[in-house]
């Protein structure tokens, strides 16, 4: 069987995202385990994509049930995340150089990757240069609870000098660390530093942030279809 890229999403419209470019023909569909997954191809590559649901615990079961069961030659986490750096804005593509899991509120963390693993090098090398889609590299901090006030993202940016936060990234990386999977974590960004500026306005704001979150993952597709196209070759 030949090993599979791997691509795990939290939600449903991420999931939707990368479905629309899997290869219709002969794609499966199945639960396992409670997760949603589909099997295709992509260029010729076979592809596994699930979706695991938000939070540290979906992301350690998803990622432990398709490595338990799938060959993978490469893990692709693919998602939104929310700005904690100001500059930071709506539809900015980041790629996790950093990837950090903090344990308690600003007590602690870890950082799972110093750096994109040497064998992620690899499969980008040549990439780079002939990039259509913008992104930077920076740090994913992933936390356990949503973070909802201006606050509390000014307070984790001085803390960890992340880009974004997530609740999944830093889970995932690192089981597939411990799994010697090589790992991606690409995410864009939904809301800026001082969206939710008060928990009594996220009501009022949703609207808002669903707009952002569409515009938002359009601009992950071509960066994704992008890093396939390559891996392909």
């Amino acid at each position: 069987m030949a090993d599979y890229i791997g691509i795990i999403t939290a939600m449903r419209n991420e999931f939707g995202l990368v479905k629309k470019i899997i290869k219709s023909n002969g794609i499966k569909s199945k639960r396992e385990n409670g997760f949603k997954i589909l099997i295709g191809t992509y260029n010729g590559i076979p592809i596994i994509l699930i979706k695991s649901g938000v939070g540290h615990l979906n992301a350690e079961k998803a990622i432990t049930h398709i490595a338990k069961n799938y060959p993978i030659s490469l893990l692709i986490n693919l998602g939104i995340a929310g700005s904690i750096k100001p500059g930071v804005n709506i539809g900015d593509v980041i790629i996790g150089e950093r990837i950090l899991l903090e344990y308690s509120n600003n007590s602690h963390s870890e950082n799972i990757c110093e750096g994109i693993p040497n064998r992620m090098k690899e499969i980008l090398e040549g990439f780079i240069s002939k990039r259509k889609t913008a992104y930077n590299y920076g740090a994913i901090l992933t936390v356990k609870k949503p973070v909802v006030s201006s606050k509390r993202k000014k307070a984790l940016y001085n803390t960890y000098g992340a880009e974004c936060v997530d609740m999944e990234a830093g889970v995932i990386a690192k089981i597939c660390a411990l799994l010697e999977i090589p790992f991606l974590s690409i995410k864009v960004i939904s809301d800026h530093a001082d969206f939710l500026s008060h928990p009594f306005l996220i009501v009022k704001k949703i609207p808002a942030f669903m707009k952002n979150m569409t515009l938002a993952l359009s601009k992950l597709r071509p960066l994704l279809e992008e890093i396939l196209d390559h891996v392909a070759r």
